[in-house]
């Protein structure tokens, strides 16, 4: 069972199933792959060109959409949002990480 708000880029919808990324194909549903992180992944996953942004309450990944592994793994979880090539994580203490990402 899916919860949590799914994102969608291209024909792959981006969406969590006990607490890991499936990449499902948008036209069937059908599995294209996953990630498992810390196995505790919450929230709405957000996806750029280059990677998805999954979180935890401890973690938040950085997968990258062609190696389907995480490049960078962040301390802290919350939740996200993406602008100008920048990813915040606004966690549940009221902290807001800023970080920057190259394409």
């Amino acid at each position: 069972m899916y919860n949590d708000f799914p994102a969608v880029a291209g024909k792959v919808v981006y969406a969590l199933n006990a607490g890991q990324l499936h990449a499902l194909n948008s036209q069937d549903g059908n599995l294209l792959w996953n990630f498992i992180g810390d196995t505790e992944l919450k929230r709405q996953p957000v996806v750029t060109a280059n990677r998805v942004y999954v979180t935890s309450g401890n973690h938040t990944y950085a997968v990258n959409l062609t190696t389907h592994e995480a490049d960078v793994t962040l301390d802290g979880g919350g939740w996200l949002a993406v602008a100008h090539g920048r990813l915040f994580v606004s966690r549940s203490d009221g902290q807001l990480s800023v970080w920057k990402f190259a394409n």
